[in-house]
């Protein structure tokens, strides 16, 4: 058993007491090794957390105007995609057996100012049951924020 001095009156006690018997002083409790572990650790983490939010917003502020516009790009690109599935399987006649490709696998591409052109294709029921894949052909254009007309849809 260790022997340590009291930081209040400088008396003599043993390092397991909790009080000193000369004056009383409540003794601070030492903190384990696996207690300054688990201290370290924490502090590691929450350090890598201040980073990594320091380090992303390093690369937001570094995004160019043209790649910003790039995604905005892709964006509208993959909007347009999605109504183009929308006004193709509306103009169905049995919707309900449509299949359509993966949108992300639609082709599409710009056509002047709002305007694009989407084609993919469909699986579905004709009018005696049978199953046929068929060819389609969008041109949407972008009225205001995310408002999407439809110019023409051609079924090949």
């Amino acid at each position: 058993m260790g022997m340590t001095r009291c930081t209040e009156c400088s008396g003599v006690l043993s390092t397991k007491a909790e009080r000193c018997p000369h004056c009383g002083a409540k003794l601070p409790k030492k903190i384990s090794l696996a207690g300054w572990l688990v201290l370290l650790l924490f502090s590691v983490f929450v350090y890598q957390c201040s980073m990594s939010s320091v380090r992303n917003d390093e690369r937001a502020s570094a995004v160019t105007p043209e790649q910003m516009e790039y995604q905005a790009l892709q964006q509208r690109l993959s909007d347009a995609k999605w109504q183009c599935k929308e006004f193709a399987k509306q103009s169905l006649k049995a919707p309900a057996t449509a299949s359509f490709q993966n949108y992300n696998e639609f082709s599409a591409r710009p056509n002047g100012p709002g305007e694009y052109v989407v084609s993919g294709y469909v699986d579905s029921q004709n009018d005696l049951g049978a199953m046929l894949r068929t060819n389609f052909t969008c041109d949407l254009k972008l009225v205001g924020a995310d408002n999407w007309s439809l110019s023409s849809l051609v079924f090949n």
